[in-house]
């Protein structure tokens, strides 16, 4: 739960760099919307489990997931803060699609207990379901007009994304 927590403030950041690049004002309204799902819905909810279960959301993880989280961190920043906005909507595809998959997936088993039930459902319905489709087709949309090296570089980065985002989601195991 600490390391999704934590992963917040990163995924925070990279909407904030994608909002301040957005190439105009209709897509810093839609950069908005997820941010502020992010940032109000997602927290709410880490707040609302927290207190339930006694856990303070504040507590250091270890080292370890740490160390295997971390990747995905420097992906998201690293490619924030040094590409422009579609390089930056393309790694926000590539973790939230894969999410939306393995979510989507765990909820068609219907064996959810809480407190994760709750977090599933968050990431395989409603405003989610609908920000993963928005960045998909933003892609799909402009990809065309792309240069080959760039489309090269966005399924680098998608890739990148995918990788890391797999390790990141493995690190609780692995502690």
């Amino acid at each position: 739960m600490l390391i999704e927590y934590q992963f917040l403030n990163t995924a925070a950041i990279a909407l904030g760099y994608a909002l301040a690049k957005s190439p105009d004002f209709s897509y810093k309204e839609r950069i908005s919307k997820l941010l502020t799902d992010l940032t109000i819905d997602q927290k709410k909810y880490f707040i609302k489990i927290s207190d339930k279960i006694g856990f303070s959301l504040e507590k250091n993880i270890s080292d370890k997931s740490k160390q295997l989280s971390k990747g995905l961190h420097n992906h998201f920043r690293n490619t924030s803060m040094t590409e422009d906005f579609y390089e930056i909507i393309v790694c926000m595809l590539g973790a939230e699609w894969l999410y939306l998959t393995w979510c989507s997936k765990a909820s068609s088993l219907g064996k959810l207990t809480s407190p994760m039930k709750e977090w599933i459902i968050m990431h395989s319905e409603g405003n989610f379901v609908n920000n993963v489709k928005w960045l998909k087709e933003e892609i799909n949309n402009v990809a065309a007009q792309f240069t080959d090296g760039r489309k090269n570089k966005l399924q680098h980065i998608f890739n990148t994304t995918l990788k890391e985002e797999i390790k990141f989601h493995n690190a609780p195991y692995h502690t």
